[in-house]
């Protein structure tokens, strides 16, 4: 028995099934029928001009802090009372904690102390260190090529060549030739146009013929021919075959003792460098000679006082200590965040990320700040993405302008500016149809075959949800045809009505009045002031 019923329970469900996919059909054939009679088209006239565009990236976030500054020293502090808690604004000069001032006065001593010992260490180091350098010849030969002038940089040389300059210390130039009949051990002849060359070809290979000649007077990279019984054999720049690059420490070359061709021993001096920096021992030395003598400064200062005041207008972050608690060196106890400073960080769409740039600019308007519009600046595009639900998003920081009334966690929108145009012919969307020629729009005028206007091509460059950059096929002053087909269905929209159970069909019909056939703000648009706003949620 309890299969049977199950059974007729079934039937019964596909019988109702049938019945009500029936009565759908009926009611679906009867609505395109009255839809197909009930279409009517629409054509408006808009008069084409200029004005500015943009295209924008919508994306809503909440203010925050851009950052804490921690507040530490480089010695132990013992702290009798902490007299602010987070949260809590504070101006310059608040006190923020009162210090034990027993064990500052050891403390005071020992970098005294640091402090002498490091400028005796300076003295020494500076006393072993020079200025100035000679730079010697690093091996014997001939100057080839000087790169340094006096007065430059040392730096900015090798950047530049590689090398101050360039000696040949085999006494040979060197050409290498596509010529490859020539045979190793040959003798030839070289000549730049002025001077001739005894040469020798030192080998052949698939690569061509290597030549060399004397280096006594030729310059690097000059035009030279390669003859064999006066008869030309090929042509190409001379190098130096063996050479060896001159360098110098940082400084500035205040001489140069030598010239192109000179011939040069180990012991002969190239260059003089003056203004030399300081070693990096020197350089530590120093440094840390200015963080003790900064400590030193610091301790005796809470040491007079016997509190710790705030450096400058801000919010307490964190507290990070207890009183009656030492705080060791390098510790932070506590965080400050800067008042002048403020972010909100956006959540930007995967396909507008790549729009978005470090630098743009972008508007904020708060929700509590409705009436305020304010500036920011994209600082930070996050390269780690967030999924949900399909759709993948990434965080974008904007610097934000503070101004007053502005508070941590205020709800906004940020539309950042990814591109602009000023002063361009704009169409409007609904003029544009596309066809698989490209996109066209009706010029007004007397159209054939019943054609609303004349079809037009066109280019079109940047846009947003509401007007095209023209490029091409449009001017100023131009008039084009919007065409709309519209469909009254209103008459139709009780025909569902007790149908929800439906699922998919629920809903399908329209509901509302049709788009009309005129154009928002009239027909005609007027130049300069039509086109400008935002495209909502970018380049969708």
């Amino acid at each position: 028995m309890k299969g049977k019923k199950k059974k007729t329970g079934l039937i019964i469900t596909l019988a109702v099934a049938v019945v009500v996919v029936a009565g759908a059909a009926v009611g679906v054939s009867l609505f395109l029928k009255q839809k197909a009679a009930a279409s009517q088209t629409t054509y408006s006239t808009v008069t084409i001009g200029t004005g500015d565009l943009e295209k924008s990236i919508e994306g809503t976030g909440s203010l925050s802090y851009a950052q804490a500054k921690d507040l530490r020293y480089d010695f132990d502090v013992t702290l009798q009372s902490i007299e602010v808690s987070a949260g809590q604004s504070v101006s310059q000069g608040d006190v923020l904690a009162k210090v034990d001032t027993t064990a500052l006065g050891d403390t005071i001593t020992t970098l005294k102390q640091k402090v002498s010992s490091l400028d005796s260490s300076i003295a020494r180091q500076k006393k072993s260190e020079s200025d100035t350098e000679t730079v010697k010849a690093p091996a014997a030969g001939r100057v080839k090529a000087i790169y340094a002038q006096s007065g430059s940089t040392t730096q900015s040389v090798m950047d530049a060549n590689g090398a101050l300059a360039l000696l040949s210390v085999d006494g040979k130039m060197t050409v290498t030739l596509e010529n490859t009949s020539l045979t190793a051990g040959q003798s030839v002849t070289v000549t730049d146009g002025t001077n001739t060359y005894d040469g020798l070809v030192e080998k052949v290979s698939a690569g061509g013929a290597v030549v060399t000649f004397s280096d006594e007077t030729i310059a690097v990279g000059a035009d030279v021919t390669v003859s064999v019984d006066g008869a030309a054999v090929g042509s190409a720049q001379a190098q130096v075959n063996m050479p060896v690059t001159v360098s110098g420490t940082d400084g500035t070359l205040s001489k140069v003792y030598v010239s192109e061709n000179d011939s040069v021993s180990t012991s002969s001096s190239l260059f003089y460098i003056i203004d030399k920096p300081s070693s990096a021992a020197l350089q530590t030395l120093v440094q840390q000679r200015a963080q003790a003598a900064q400590a030193l400064t610091q301790v005796q200062e809470l040491y007079r006082s016997g509190q710790i005041t705030a450096q400058a207008d801000g919010i307490i972050s964190q507290i990070n200590a207890k009183e009656d608690e030492t705080v060791m060196s390098g510790s932070a106890w506590i965080s400050v965040y800067d008042q002048s400073q403020m972010q909100m960080v956006v959540s930007v769409d995967e396909l507008d990320i790549n729009n978005v740039t470090v630098g743009q600019e972008a508007r904020v308007v708060l929700d509590a700040l409705e009436d305020q519009t304010i500036t920011a600046t994209v600082t930070d595009i996050s390269q780690v993405g967030s999924a949900s639900g399909g759709v993948t998003t990434y965080s974008v920081t904007l610097l934000v302008d503070v101004s007053e009334g502005m508070k941590q966690g205020m709800n906004g929108t940020a539309t950042i500016l990814v591109e602009q145009r000023n002063g361009v012919v704009l169409v409007p969307i609904q003029a544009l149809q596309i066809s698989k020629d490209g996109q066209y729009v009706w010029l007004s005028g007397q159209g054939s075959d019943g054609e609303p206007g004349i079809k037009t091509a066109v280019t079109t460059g940047l846009s947003n949800d509401s007007y095209a950059e023209v490029l091409t096929g449009l001017s100023a002053g131009d008039k084009v045809v919007i065409v709309r087909t519209a469909t009254a269905s209103n008459d139709m929209s009780n025909m569902f009505s007790g149908m929800g159970g439906m699922g998919g069909m629920t809903g399908a019909m329209p509901s509302g009045d049709m788009p009309s056939g005129a154009m928002p703000g009239g027909g005609s648009m007027p130049s300069g002031d039509r086109g400008s706003g935002q495209a909502s949620g970018g380049s969708r």
